[in-house]
């Protein structure tokens, strides 16, 4: 035997019997854990069945962070990651991330309506690896903004834009900033609210996600319904002009989001870009964002769905303008695809 291989052995059979008393858990390369935080656009109302329990914040089977997880599953990264916690809520705004409580306002609520849930951040702690994000829309709000559009454009000529001329001057009633307030506001939440969740997982990366291109860049191919026929056209009674103004609010806030993101060391998962051309204005079938009105996607009804009733058959659900099924398998891809390049 030559000199120094007897030693080698010795180390080795030592590992052995190291390696021998670890469980097979132990040994294998350990889960990394990944927490879901974000509005409805993350927890995925109308896009699937519901999850169970239900608490009223309308997280579906088919959302894209299970779509992502198990993309993870079937075709995994260099190190496993977990779907540990979705705690998307619908209606959630930037501070229902770290700072509120909300209030759900899911369908199917007990008698007494459904119990507050906490700050979001709640589910997120030191040990978190991966952390996304997909907040923002609430906090301008744009939902409400897309109301007030559809309330303003009325009778209005299509090129005209009243809702836009009401933003950048006086807002509408009950609506006390301007477009460029709003836009300062956000950024200035969206940046406290990365840093908290730096603050919470300091180990953690952060993966947020933006939002999908809900107006075509050609909005004449946007059909237009009278102010009482929301069904009629897929936007309702937005003018063509206000709907190029509102296209160009969405590419801002995912602007803003993107910006911040890249300020503090996270990833920015461009959702816009692949979404061009599925827009709400096209057909089903190419469309990954339903209009007011949309498919039964989800098994029950809500009180807004009375607007859709003149609706075409297929066509007679409340979707307020969210991504579908097919928009949350895209969104899912993309995500999947962020996190195996940031855990590799």
């Amino acid at each position: 035997m030559r000199r120094g291989t007897g030693a080698r052995l010795g180390v080795l059979g030592a590992l052995a019997v190291m390696l021998g008393t670890l469980s097979p858990t132990a040994v294998a390369q350990e889960e990394l854990e990944w927490v879901a935080l974000g509005d409805s656009y993350t927890a995925g109302i109308f896009a699937g069945p519901a999850l169970a329990p239900e608490d009223g914040c309308e997280r579906t089977h088919d959302a894209y962070p299970r779509v992502a997880a198990r993309q993870l599953a079937a075709d995994p990264a260099a190190r496993p990651v977990e779907l540990t916690a979705d705690v998307s809520c619908g209606g959630a705004a930037i501070a229902h991330i770290a700072e509120e409580s909300q209030q759900p306002i899911g369908r199917n609520a007990p008698p007494d309506g459904w119990p507050a849930v906490p700050p979001q951040l709640e589910a997120v702690d030191r040990g978190t690896d991966v952390v996304s994000i997909g907040i923002g829309g609430n906090s301008m709000p744009f939902g409400s903004m897309l109301l007030n559009c559809l309330l303003i454009g009325g009778d209005q000529p299509d090129a005209a834009a009243p809702c836009a001329d009401a933003y950048r001057n006086a807002p509408p009633q009950g609506d006390p900033e301007t477009i460029d307030a709003k836009y300062a506001r956000v950024a200035a939440e969206y940046r406290s609210m990365l840093a908290s969740v730096s603050a919470a997982a300091p180990g953690a990366e952060i993966v947020t996600v933006g939002y999908p291109t809900l107006i075509p860049e050609d909005v004449s191919t946007c059909s237009r319904s009278d102010i009482t026929e929301f069904s009629a056209g897929p936007l309702g009674s937005i003018t063509h002009g206000d709907l190029a103004w509102l296209r160009g609010v969405s590419e801002r806030l995912n602007a803003i989001v993107a910006e911040a993101t890249a300020d503090a060391g996270g990833r920015f998962v461009d959702v816009a870009t692949p979404s061009e051309g599925h827009d709400a204005c096209r057909d089903a079938g190419t469309k990954w964002i339903e209009g007011v009105c949309g498919p039964p996607e989800t098994d029950d009804r809500i009180d807004l769905d009375q607007v859709c009733l003149a609706a075409p058959e297929g066509q007679r659900r409340a979707t307020l303008i969210h991504p579908n099924a097919a928009g949350h398998a895209a969104t899912g891809a993309q995500v999947a695809a962020a996190i195996r390049e940031i855990v590799t």
